[in-house]
């Protein structure tokens, strides 16, 4: 096994109160497994890890989100050039001690990454990864017991593991969604009404006058404005939609129709019309 140096470090981090959600990794890794290990551009490297939780006793869903690998890349020149990929976000129901996705380091299941190729970082040069890779990652579970965690790369499959180190997982979160505002208050003002005659004068014995009206209330909101007829008016009907329909006779020149709505706050408004009916021009022989 080719000589390898490991720095392991582990952000600590007690368990959060469900709820709040974190985004910071509390776990990394850092390690050279694989040793002098050199690439070329577009060359295909994996990487990826697994975890245990020894002695388990009830069954857990572990999320592992925010996962990376950095590959600390140098170049003939010395000049740096981390190359750094996402693994893609994993819950894993996590019933037993067994490793978890595989404890099989040949397995692809540990491979998260799935298959990259190197970019050329290097001007088509050797790239230089000695130094390494380091995983880095958010963990949460439903449960509090620690979480054993490992990791590995290389250019093939089945390459070594780093040393296993525990990590305590943030509580599982649920995203706050803010509350939704408040109701408007409730208008204090009366509704604003305005009435209108067609036509606004008539010829008595000629056709029809109507009146009708539109109102909203203090909010803008409209509402229903209802015509009453006048009193001894002749030949008035009421329509359904609130207008009234009027007869053009004589005697009802000068009558008032008066039209009114009521808001939602119980305060009303009213508006009104005069009827104009002249008589017709008389007629000569």
């Amino acid at each position: 096994m080719l000589r390898s140096f490991l720095v392991l470090c582990l952000l600590a981090a007690p368990l959060l109160v469900c709820g709040q959600c974190r985004t910071s990794p509390n776990i990394y890794i850092s390690g050279t497994m694989e040793g002098a290990l050199h690439v070329t551009a577009g060359e295909t490297i994996y990487g990826g890890y697994d975890l245990t939780i020894p002695g388990l006793t009830a069954a857990v869903d572990v999320s592992v989100t925010s996962a990376t690998i950095t590959y600390n890349f140098k170049c003939s020149d010395g000049s740096s050039q981390p190359w750094t990929i996402n693994l893609p976000d994993e819950t894993y129901h996590v019933s037993t001690s067994d490793w978890y996705a595989s404890g099989d380091q040949s397995s692809m299941l540990t491979y998260q990454s799935g298959p990259m190729n190197v970019p050329d970082v290097c001007g088509g040069g050797i790239i230089d990864d000695s130094r390494g890779a380091s995983f880095s990652a958010v963990v949460t579970s439903t449960g509090s017991a620690g979480i054993h965690f490992r990791f590995h790369y290389g250019v093939k499959i089945g390459t070594s593991w780093s040393a296993t180190i525990s990590v305590s997982p943030y509580a599982p979160c649920t995203p706050t969604t803010p509350p939704p505002p408040p109701p408007p208050a409730p208008c204090t003002a009366a509704p604003t009404i305005s009435c209108s005659m067609s036509p606004q004068s008539a010829i008595a014995g000629q056709g029809t006058i109507s009146v009708s009206a539109m109102a909203n209330d203090c909010s803008g909101a409209a509402l229903s404005a209802v015509c009453a007829c006048p009193a001894a008016c002749t030949g008035c009907t009421a329509n359904a939609d609130g207008s009234v329909t009027i007869q053009s006779v004589a005697s009802n020149n000068g009558l008032v129709v008066t039209c009114s709505a009521t808001g939602a706050n119980g305060m009303s408004a009213q508006c009104s019309e005069t009827l104009s009916i002249t008589q017709p021009y008389p007629t000569y022989p």
